[in-house]
This record gives C-alpha cells, structure tokens and sequence, in this order.
C-alpha cells in the first residue's frame, strides 16, 4: 500500500485507471475508512474516459485515512488504495473560565 504524507491546507489529487471504460454497468465511486465519500464543496470526484479521480480541496488532519477507488461490474469487483496521512498546522486554542456571580435582590 502506497501512502502520501502533506502538509495541512494542500490540496490532494488521486487517480486511478479503469477499465473496460466503456462498459454501462460500470459503476465507480471512492471510500475513505470504509465510508463511500459523497461529493462536497472540498472533495470532487469524476469518472471520465476510463481515468477515475479524487480531488481534496484545502486539506485538514481529519483527511487522514485510507481512500479506496472501488469499479464493480458484473465480472466483480476491483479496488485500488492508498493511505493519505496529513499534518495539521498551528491551531487556535481558545482557554475559557466561566465565572458565576451570584448577586443578592
């Protein structure tokens, strides 16, 4: 399993080749952790001409894990991984007391 380590806020392209690409059962998506990934403002994916990709869009520590491209027809089914492990940054860490005040009327 081949793994890629960045930097926080990098963005992240994987790309993987399928085919046959012309096949209309075809049926191509990508999971992280064993979870299909939905399309969203930071994760793009598409499926084109046999070349199936995954963009990550300003990438956080919490993308960290392990993508898999998954193509299943009817002759089965075949998967390709990697493990992306990301690095966060300096984060803002806010301390906060809360004071009561108790005030006789």
């Amino acid at each position: 399993m081949q793994g890629l380590n960045i930097e926080e806020n990098e963005r992240v392209h994987f790309e993987c080749e399928v085919e046959p690409k012309s096949d209309p059962d075809l049926k191509v998506y990508w999971t992280k952790n064993g979870q299909v990934l939905q399309q969203g403002s930071r994760f793009k994916h598409c499926f084109e001409f046999g070349r199936v990709t995954l963009d990550i869009m300003h990438s956080c520590e919490e993308d960290s894990g392990v993508y898999v491209c998954v193509a299943e027809n009817s002759c089965g089914v075949a998967k390709n991984e990697t493990v992306l492990r990301v690095k966060g940054g300096e984060s803002i860490v806010f301390n906060m007391k809360v004071i009561l005040v108790a005030v006789d009327l």
